[in-house]
């Protein structure tokens, strides 16, 4: 029994150490692209409006912030936020500007059904 004591009780001082870290995490998203321009193009040959893009990432940043939290995600780490029932998914660099700081970089928009190459991907609904 103590096994399951001691399993609890680090899942619970994990829970309140990402709760802690949560309320000080700044995640700032840009919609420029990296690539020259490239999300820019891809927005308009996709029809992809910056509202849909803010909308996606705002579901989704709770799950980034927990991933940083945990390790999960890191500085210049490259992942997908999509959707579940929806063909819109975003590649997005994770900048570190300092340990409470960060800046989501979008990579690309794309509408399409099949993903590509395989890459840590957040789904919301």
């Amino acid at each position: 029994m103590s096994l399951l004591r001691e399993s609890i009780r680090k899942h619970l001082l994990l829970e309140r150490r990402i709760t802690q870290m949560k309320s000080q995490i700044f995640i700032n998203f840009d919609l420029r692209s990296d690539d020259y321009d490239h999300t820019g193009k891809r927005q308009k040959q996709r029809n992809v409006s910056k509202g849909d893009i803010t909308l996606l990432i705002g579901k989704a940043i709770d799950e980034i912030t927990t991933k940083i939290v945990t390790g999960e995600l890191t500085d210049n780490d490259v992942f997908i936020v999509r959707y579940k029932n929806d063909n819109l998914f975003i590649p997005l660099k994770l900048i570190e500007v300092d340990p409470y700081n960060f800046t989501l970089m979008t990579k690309t928009v794309i509408r399409k059904d099949n993903e590509g190459r395989p890459q840590p991907t957040i789904w919301v609904d």
